[in-house]
């Protein structure tokens, strides 16, 4: 490959590999020079990347998932460059002018008030330490966006690709994650650029979200996700098992019909990473979960912005026990045929049981069938005799079929295809 696909000629590489050990380290203490000096020294590609897959990244030396953690936001590391506080400035800037740039208006910007959260954590941010200093570093970024926009207007070039960008590749996805340059993406988005130069850094980035879902126990690292996320980086190289919203649309039909509307209370049990329950609050219920893996619940912390209040982490029988209030609407997916295959057939009626005790008006039910070939133990169970366990162990009178999933596709093609039923007296 052409040197002029480098950023910097043979001669610079070689006298950054002889650099005293001291300044070494020193660089390497300095977590964006200490990449910038291994571009150098390993003669790192620059590349064109669209900037319609750059992900947030850090800030002012702070890890991405150290942001999330640190400023509660998880959504940020998925979170497109396009929708960056820095390009929200510039886009403000177009349509107000400098009356943005007033404290007040300025300070109630999320550019001003990132900057005072990096500078409250370390003290600083490129070079500044007062709050009092972030409209400086507002009008700096906001002349170099008109400087931009002069130098297009005369048909010159910016200053935008003097240097690359650094970025990382998100594992399992085509994205990248931002590690310096937020700035000067901004301003090659409100040019209407496609594309960036950039180098690409030998670390991989894993967001919040895809270290959740891997580390959700029952999928046992499996890239499977079990009810929809919309995060981008998990689109591709993760695969969705179950839709939801096929069951979503057949029981808000059914309670439609029924006149059960909000705020009635709902409760999944089993609620995974909480779309059930996310879904039902959007509807106006006052909506609740019960999910016993720590992993699944913080998921839908990250994905949907679930209040933990919302997901009771729990055991089922142990919930079951401490005597829950009854709640309106139930919902009972694909749970029980675990307690078949842990146990016996008795042992699914007392849970069913217990369940249509805290069942105040609906209980939405699915397990798996025998067509899916999990184990001899449910070869039995289909259509017919779900329904038939579900009026032999319960109180309901009306045991309705709504439907079945249309899970059963692709590599679950012999998978899935189970019937909801709804359940009332």
């Amino acid at each position: 490959m052409s040197t002029r696909a480098y950023q910097y000629p043979m001669w610079v590489s070689q006298l950054a590999k002889l650099l005293p050990r001291g300044l070494k380290d020193q660089i390497r203490g300095n977590l964006r020079l200490h990449q910038k000096l291994l571009a150098i020294t390993n003669r790192t590609p620059i590349r064109r990347i669209a900037l319609d897959t750059l992900l947030l990244g850090g800030e002012n030396g702070i890890r991405a998932n150290d942001v999330a953690r640190v400023f509660d936001e998880p959504l940020r590391p998925s979170t497109l460059a396009i929708h960056s506080h820095h390009v929200d400035l510039l886009r403000r800037y177009a349509r107000e002018g400098d009356a943005l740039l007033e404290d007040a208006a300025l300070q109630a910007t999320a550019f001003y008030q990132n900057i005072a959260k990096c500078m409250a954590f370390t003290g600083h941010y490129r070079g500044f330490s007062r709050t009092s200093d972030i409209a400086a570093i507002a009008r700096h970024f906001i002349e170099q966006y008109l400087a931009d926009q002069a130098a297009a207007q005369r048909g010159r070039r910016s200053t935008i690709d003097d240097e690359p960008v650094l970025l990382m590749r998100v594992q399992h996805s085509s994205y990248f994650q931002v590690f310096d340059g937020h700035h000067r993406i901004a301003r090659a988005i409100m040019q209407n650029a496609t594309t960036i130069r950039a180098i690409i850094l030998p670390e991989v980035a894993i967001t919040p979200i895809q270290d959740a879902l891997a580390s959700v126990l029952w999928v046992s690292g499996r890239r499977e996700i079990y009810q929809p996320i919309a995060m981008p980086e998990v689109q591709e190289g993760w695969h969705l098992v179950r839709r939801c919203s096929d069951r979503l649309a057949h029981m808000q039909t059914y309670l439609k019909r029924l006149n059960i509307t909000p705020p009635s209370s709902y409760l999944d049990l089993g609620s995974n990473h909480g779309w059930f329950v996310d879904q039902m609050l959007k509807a106006g219920f006052d909506a609740r979960g019960v999910e016993r893996d720590y992993f699944g619940r913080q998921i839908g912390v990250i994905a949907y912005g679930l209040d933990l209040k919302r997901i009771t982490l729990s055991d089922l029988e142990n919930y079951l026990d401490s005597n829950p209030a009854p709640t309106d609407i139930v919902s009972f997916f694909s749970v029980i045929h675990h307690t078949l295959l842990a146990g016996e057939e008795e042992d699914a009626a007392r849970i069913i049981r217990k369940i249509d005790r805290i069942t105040g008006k609906v209980l939405f039910f699915e397990t798996a069938h025998g067509h899916e070939n999990i184990h001899p133990k449910l070869a039995k169970w289909n259509d017919a005799t779900i329904a038939e366990f579900l009026r032999a162990n319960t109180s309901f009178t009306d045991i309705t079929l709504l439907g079945h999933d249309r899970d059963n596709v692709g590599a679950f093609a012999h998978a899935y295809g189970r019937a909801l039923f709804a359940c009332r007296r």
